[in-house]
């Protein structure tokens, strides 16, 4: 709107319309260059030259049928934009002003819904998009729009205007990008304040594409049927339906068989247990590959899910590769319940670390010994699952953090899965004579040679391993050795480097084992 309103202004001074025209255009060609030429810039500038077209032509605009052209034009250049995070929002908040808030306000709701109703329409075509893509949602975006839309008419004719004016006159312009510069800042204190609030994001996982269906299509159509209606309650049936979207998306995310995630971090290990009674637990997270693993991996993934409380975390041992997304984890104020510690911990000082940075976060810290267990049930199925810690007691003694990691044993309704941290002969020595049949192997240290030794896997037997490692890592994982001694009992091996995250559903003593990147790797296991 700023190119046009520059436009307009041109032709006020009597500059002639292709000329004005001209210059108009290519000063919003050079905005979008030196933005990046985004999709939302090459939306705006094909309906900006379409609208400045039908005005030099004497021809009406339509502002629907220029998005519909822009939308065309843009995917004939990139097909594949219909999945594009960035298309599908520049086009709905734009779709939402002009081709649905319209249909809203010619019925002359009131004063006060004419102000509420363009942000309440932003956020009503937006919000299933927000879910789909980034798994949470703003609760106050559109009170948040009331304040900010108003501003947007002002802001951009006056940083255009004083970017003109600088060529001239210096002092003027420092006055015009003053204001600009001062809206800018209100701008963040405003959004700022409504970050600090409680409930400001609400995680959602990705939806069912039954449930943006009901929220793409029917809640707007139905809005606009019913607005029609009862013309002068449309802010309040927006209200509703804005608090119906909201609710439905909102609705725990809990699986109907417990699931694990093997998360692909690259150098580490991390793994997602989601119960079906609602609980959440974390093993191990971090890499030693992978930057900011708690940002690009495991959020993302926890989000996927709908996951926004950990119930427990549990540390293997203090090794960064198993430790620092979980320190990001707690520094980012994500909400976790318990902290668990292994009983012999010879890194020290990391682990009083973690356990100040837990305490600042509010994040209750237990160690977890020898033969202590967590449990709860597997509703309607009168099922139970624990997690049972193996190794090490309190009287083991090393100064090998691998040796002292911490073993787990899950069982889900009589299927068994070991999580090994770092352990390797020492550990699995110590820990071999509690162990039962194992039916899920998390394989010790990455799959070192060193680890899943001969006599260890022909105690607990397992039908499959999972192995979680970088790709192309420097230190050779997993080694050739393990993984023939996977192959020499028969199991199944899934390596995150090459298969991607790996999903594990386990109910009524059977599992299930997909994986993210190879879809020939779906196996079952009774």
């Amino acid at each position: 709107m700023a190119g046009v309103g520059i436009y307009r202004l041109l032709r006020k001074v009597t500059m002639p319309p292709g000329a004005a025209f001209a210059a108009a255009f290519l000063l919003m060609a050079a905005y979008g260059f030196m933005c990046g030429m985004p999709v939302s810039c090459i939306r705006a500038l094909l309906m900006a030259a379409l609208l400045m077209g039908a005005e030099l032509l004497g021809r009406s605009y339509d502002g629907v049928s220029a998005l519909a052209l822009a939308g065309l034009i843009i995917l004939w250049r990139q097909p594949l934009g219909l999945t594009s995070f960035g298309i599908l929002m520049s086009f709905g908040a734009v779709f939402s002003l002009i081709g649905f808030l319209p249909v809203l306000i010619k019925n002359k709701p009131g004063h006060l819904s004419e102000k509420l109703l363009p942000g309440l329409s932003i956020t009503l075509i937006t919000m299933p998009v927000l879910a789909w893509y980034l798994y949470e949602i703003p609760l106050y975006s559109t009170v948040l729009n009331f304040f900010l839309l108003p501003l947007m008419g002002i802001l951009f004719p006056m940083a255009a205007l004083g970017g003109i004016i600088g060529l001239f006159c210096i002092p003027a312009a420092k006055f015009l990008t003053g204001i600009v510069y001062f809206i800018l800042q209100l701008y963040t204190y405003v959004c700022h304040f409504f970050e600090r609030l409680p409930f400001s994001v609400i995680v959602t996982g990705r939806p069912s594409p039954e449930l943006m269906v009901l929220l793409i299509v029917v809640f707007p159509l139905a809005f606009i049927a019913v607005s029609r209606h009862y013309k002068k309650k449309v802010l309040l049936l927006g209200i509703g339906f804005l608090a119906a979207g909201y609710g439905l998306l909102a609705l725990p995310k809990i699986p109907k068989q417990p699931r694990i995630i093997f998360m692909d971090v690259g150098q580490g290990d991390c793994a997602l247990l989601s119960m079906s009674d609602g609980t959440n637990w974390l093993i191990d997270g971090g890499s030693s590959s992978q930057k900011d693993v708690h940002t690009y991996v495991i959020e993302k993934v926890l989000k996927f899910y709908g996951i926004g409380r950990l119930d427990g975390v549990f540390l293997s041992h203090m090794d960064g590769d198993h430790t620092n997304g979980v320190k990001g984890l707690m520094a980012s104020g994500d909400e976790i319940g318990t902290l668990y510690f292994p009983a012999c911990c010879p890194s020290k000082e990391k682990q009083e670390a973690m356990c100040r940075l837990a305490s600042e976060k509010n994040i209750r810290t237990n160690v977890f010994k020898a033969g202590e267990a967590i449990s709860g049930n597997v509703p309607g199925k009168n099922g139970r699952w624990y997690i049972k810690c193996i190794h090490p007691s309190p009287d083991f003694v090393t100064e090998d953090d691998n040796e002292a990691s911490m073993m787990l044993l899950l069982n889900i309704e009589g299927v068994t899965v070991l999580f090994t941290g770092d352990g390797e002969a020492m550990a699995e020595a110590a820990a071999i004579g509690a162990l039962p049949d194992i039916d899920l192997l998390k394989a010790g240290h990455h799959g070192s040679k060193s680890s899943s030794g001969s006599d260890f896997l022909a105690q607990i037997k397992p039908e499959a391993a999972v192995v979680s490692c970088g790709k192309n890592n420097r230190y050779g994982h997993p080694h050739e050795e393990t993984m023939q001694r996977f192959e020499n009992i028969d199991c199944g091996t899934f390596v995150t480097a090459q298969n991607g995250a790996v999903l594990v559903t386990a109910a009524h003593g059977r599992f299930d084992i997909q994986t993210y990147l190879t879809e020939e790797n779906k196996k079952q296991f009774q």
